[in-house]
């Protein structure tokens, strides 16, 4: 599911998916105080994958079919993409670079 990414960033998270962290373990990990959570139907997410070409964000688009919820986080080079189950432990991710 990665598609970019820094190693750095990687290697913080594949640990993360491999113990399905929870979310406030995954932002306590990573160091993310501000980050935007999408819940399942979210109507933002929707009107933002709607306004991009429907080869863009692939495994965005795939978590967000089968009902995942969404942590996201962006810096200057790179926008991070976290799938979470219903109980709200991570199960995926996706990064891709600006």
């Amino acid at each position: 599911m990665i598609v970019a990414c820094d190693d750095r960033t990687r290697s913080q998270v594949e640990p993360l998916v491999a113990k399905h962290a929870t979310k406030d373990e995954v932002a306590a990990a990573l160091g993310w105080t501000a980050y935007t959570w999408y819940e399942r139907g979210d109507r933002d997410l929707a009107a933002f994958l709607g306004r991009e070409s429907p080869e863009q964000y692939k495994p965005l688009r795939a978590a967000v079919h089968d009902g995942r919820r969404v942590m996201f986080n962006t810096t200057a080079w790179q926008q991070t993409w976290l799938f979470f189950d219903d109980t709200n432990r991570l199960v995926g991710y996706s990064f891709n670079t600006q």
